[in-house]
């Protein structure tokens, strides 16, 4: 089991989570309890990707004759 982070697949809708509401930003949840596993299986949330680690980026060096 893991922590990943979840959003809500609705931006409008509202989701009671721990005594307050899921933030509209995302929660971290472990994907091996059943809460979890039924909010992704009724389609309730969504796992958010991990954000690119950078080694895409292009180089802002230009390319000039040396």
């Amino acid at each position: 089991m893991a922590l990943k982070r979840y959003r809500l697949v609705k931006s409008g809708e509202r989701l009671p989570y721990r005594g307050r509401e899921f933030r509209a930003d995302g929660e971290t949840m472990d994907d091996g309890e059943a809460f979890t596993r039924r909010l992704l299986k009724e389609g309730c949330i969504a796992e958010i990707e991990p954000a690119d680690d950078g080694g895409g980026q292009k180089s802002t060096k230009s390319k000039g004759a040396a």
